[in-house]
């Protein structure tokens, strides 16, 4: 197999070191007597500058320029002017090598800047069934050709919605073809197929018999799936097949990364229905858990001896088994349990698991079990764990699977994974992004995202950085990495990486933290402050789902506050995941009184600022979709509690995950009510109130295509699914149907904002003298949509600059043909902004 120059994961700790000392360290400005100046001039179009009010665009009728020395911009002005500067830096050295790139009337504009996604995942997870639902018509085209390769291997981009494994529209469907297909993997010692598939959505996916119905109908269908999904995925299986197979053992991960459902044989797998938990263990859970699961349940008793779990049976011994799992084996998931007599089921026993799994460290038990019976730590299965993979269950859960005998990751493999990674930038640069966040990044990731930018075949097409997820510090040992700047001849000591580091010039940093507080609000589990709506899909869950309280995220973020003795580097930021609006409280509560815990830690410091520091930082909810309205008033309490935060924290913002209102919003409005579900996302409301916000994908749950996310932002257009050929609806309050969102504001939320949020705006985000030269060029000019924001997704990207150097582009077409990456040899695009040795 022809090789590639990458350096193997478990191999990063004996060789970054090496690697990084020798790239070309350019951040060290070439010397006048050494090495000429690298400078580029553009001109010839038009300008949007994200800088000021003032001078946002420049129209080409203006004829302005952007001149670029060394990677950075010197100068943003008039082509006269340009030409002057051109002449001194040539008086000074008449060897500098000038590159004209004229915009033949294009469009100049700084990169977008996705704020939260996750790379990594979405590269392993393309070897996994994809039951993703279609996106609307007027996307689906462009998301195959772009983005098959990855979303949709082997599969031909004219066969779209055709069942047949591009994308899906219909929830039974897509059981059936994880259920009819062969098995991922055979485990041989208990002879049980595994059947396992990612991207299950029934918040938009309908049952194809009800499609007719109107829209709230035919969602609500899906109550009894969400309530008892086991009995639901047996049914499809039986249906397809004619008989039931006791062998099959059925696991699908929600499209959210938040929910996970699987039938019996699953749970049996994992030993949720035998395993025998010993008194010991059972000693080690708390009075106060003990006591406030009493108070809910007053005739539950805590097992005074060994006991075995069961997954039917009584209400007191399955309500017995989930408690002891829950405690002992997550902080943050939860198994859910049903009286399954109240579906007509044939069994005396009454109670059982639905088949409903909620959070990633829930269904981390069913992972380890699917690897088990791989034998291999395979990448593309742990990585159906969006957040953290590879963050094992608490050492005290009694079941096996929850520590599986995990090999290393095969060398092959790795490279695979780091060739995905590499060709998903690269398609993202194609979308104009010049810099991507992976927020909940572990520490292997951080060895993984290194060996990425210091590879020699095809460089990086954006920058990456890391906020990593806060599990990965749960001890002193792994907690002190915290406290220490990342030097590449110890590269496993430290693990705050800043962007200034030489290391990799700016490539790759490591700044921020993130933690979960709720879970999904499609996926009936945000923490609201009211219960979802009874006429909506979601009656049954009430309030949703806590992954952490305010107190519980105060603890597990304090040991990231700066102390004296970590104030060797800048504080870190947070990144809090919250999408109802009693998660987002919680979360405001939590910082602010982080806040006070900093100032009174660091009061002795001979530093004195480093409390003032903590607070300066950008720190962000993402997601942030749910507000808390008035019933009476109309008033959104939210953002009261935002501006309160903001005393505190002047750069706290949200960020918000724009798919949620294109292709998820009529859902949101059945589960919330008109009152809240016609106002997530609350963009207008926020701008209004002085609180920026921007706009992210979180790759793969949605696409990334920023150009999307501010047509979407300004139309506010959402589709009822599965009727995709439509131009959409509007959700919101305006009473004529129609967004007030500026066509600036959109631009902002994925240049400048998530550069602020990342703290990074003085270095990127507008074009302006002093930032580094991360630009795209478009062929139509985005300031002539105001009125016509949703024709924006026609707009091509022409070509993306890092450092003012091109990106060079490969053929997705041809990428999508290829059977291994790693044989792959990558067919690149012509430019299409070649640059001349002379201005005309």
């Amino acid at each position: 197999m022809k090789k590639r120059n990458i350096i193997p994961c478990f191999a990063a700790a004996l060789l970054i070191s090496a690697c990084s000392s020798s790239t070309n360290n350019s951040d060290d400005k070439p010397k006048d007597d050494d090495v000429s100046a690298k400078v580029s001039l553009f001109f010839g179009g038009n300008i949007i500058t994200v800088a000021s009010k003032k001078t946002f665009s420049i129209g080409a009728d203006d004829n302005p320029a952007v001149l670029v020395e060394n990677g950075v911009i010197t100068f943003v002005g008039s082509v006269d002017d340009a030409k002057e500067k051109l002449a001194t830096i040539r008086n000074h050295d008449p060897k500098t090598k000038i590159s004209y790139f004229n915009l033949n009337g294009r469009t100049l504009m700084p990169g977008f800047i996705e704020p939260h996604a996750h790379l990594q995942s979405t590269a392993q997870m393309s070897g996994v069934k994809n039951l993703m639902p279609c996106l609307p018509d007027k996307y689906q085209e462009k998301l195959s050709k772009d983005y098959g390769w990855i979303y949709y291997p082997n599969m031909q981009a004219s066969s779209a919605k055709d069942g047949q494994g591009h994308c899906f529209i219909y929830l039974d469907e897509a059981i059936a073809k994880v259920t009819t297909s062969p098995p991922f993997v055979i485990d041989h010692v208990n002879k049980v197929g595994w059947y396992i598939g990612n991207g299950l959505d029934p918040s938009r996916m309908v049952q194809e018999e009800y499609a007719k119905r109107p829209f709230d109908q035919r969602i609500n269908e899906n109550r009894e799936f969400f309530a008892y999904p086991m009995k639901a995925i047996d049914e499809i299986d039986n249906q397809k097949l004619k008989t039931a197979q006791s062998n099959k053992a059925i696991f699908m991960t929600d499209q959210s990364g938040h929910l996970a459902y699987a039938n019996m044989s699953a749970f049996e797998q994992v030993g949720l229905c035998n395993t025998v938990v010993k008194k010991a263990q059972i000693d080690m859970i708390s009075q106060a858990k003990v006591d406030e699961f009493e108070k809910e349940n007053p005739d539950f008793k805590l097992p005074v001896e060994d006991y075995t779990l069961t997954c039917e049976g009584t209400e007191q011994d399955v309500k017995t088994s989930q408690f002891i799992v829950k405690t002992l084996c997550f902080s943050d998931g939860d198994l859910d349990i049903v009286n399954n007599a109240e579906y007509k089921e044939i069994d005396s026993q009454k109670w059982q698991y639905s088949g409903l799994i909620k959070e990633p460290s829930a269904y981390m038990l069913f992972i380890n079990s699917i690897l088990r019976a791989k034998g291999t730590s395979s990448k593309d299965i742990s990585a159906l764990v969006h957040h953290a993979p590879n963050t094992p269950p608490a050492t005290s859960c009694p079941l096996d699977t929850a520590q599986p005998e995990l090999a290393k990751y095969d060398k092959d493999e790795n490279e695979e994974v780091l060739m995905k990674m590499k060709y998903l930038l690269n398609t993202s640069s194609q979308q104009g992004v010049t810099m991507l966040v992976d927020g909940g990044s572990t520490t292997e990731m951080k060895d993984d995202f290194i060996n990425l930018v210091l590879m020699e075949q095809l460089q990086p097409a954006a920058r990456v950085r890391s906020v990593y997820d806060w599990r990965n510090y749960q001890d002193e040992a792994t907690a002190a990495r915290t406290q220490c700047v990342y030097d590449p001849k110890n590269p496993s000591e430290c693990d705050y990486i800043p962007f200034e580091s030489k290391a990799f010039n700016g490539m790759y940093s490591a700044q921020g933290i993130k933690l979960l507080s709720d879970g999904s609000t499609q996926g009936c589990s945000a923490n609201l402050s009211t219960d979802y709506s009874e006429a909506g899909l979601c009656r049954t869950f009430g309030k949703g789902h806590v992954d952490y309280t305010k107190n519980e995220i105060v603890q597990n973020l304090s040991r990231f506050l700066p102390t004296c003795d970590n104030s060797v580097h800048q504080p870190w930021y947070f990144n809090l995941h919250a999408n109802g609006d009693q998660a987002i409280s919680d979360s405001l509560n939590a910082l602010t009184q982080m806040a006070g815990d900093a100032k009174r830690h660091t009061s002795t410091c001979k530093e004195k600022q480093v409390a003032q520091t903590f607070t300066d930082l950008a720190h962000t909810i993402i997601h942030s979709t749910v507000n808390d309205i008035d019933q009476s008033t109309k008033e959104n309490k939210t953002i009261y509690k935002y501006l309160k935060a903001r005393e505190t924290f002047p750069n706290l913002t949200p960020s918000h995950l724009i798919a949620h209102v294109a292709y998820w919003g009529a859902s949101m409005r059945n589960e919330l009510g008109d009152l809240r579900g016609n106002r997530i996302d609350p963009m207008e409301e926020e701008l209004a109130a002085g609180i920026p916000f921007s706009l992210h994908s979180d790759l793969s749950i949605s696409p990334l295509f920023p150009l999307w996310f501010i047509e979407q932002a300004m139309t506010r257009h959402t589709w009822e699914y599965p009727f995709l050929a439509s131009r959409g609806k509007y959700l919101g309050t305006n009473t004529d149907g129609k967004s007030n969102l500026s066509i600036q504001d959109a631009i902002k939320a994925v240049t400048i904002v998530p550069a602020m949020q990342h703290n990074l705006s003085h270095k990127l985000g507008s074009i302006e003298v002093g930032k580094i030269a991360d630009l795209i060029v478009l062929d139509k000019n985005l300031m002539d949509f105001q009125t016509t924001p949703e024709s924006i997704h026609s707009i091509n990207v022409e070509c993306a600059f890092i450092n003012g150097d091109e990106v060079t582009w490969v053929d997705l077409e041809d990428l999508g043909k290829a059977k291994n990456l790693t044989d792959y040899t990558p067919k690149t695009l012509a430019s299409k902004c070649r640059n001349s040795s002379t201005l005309n």
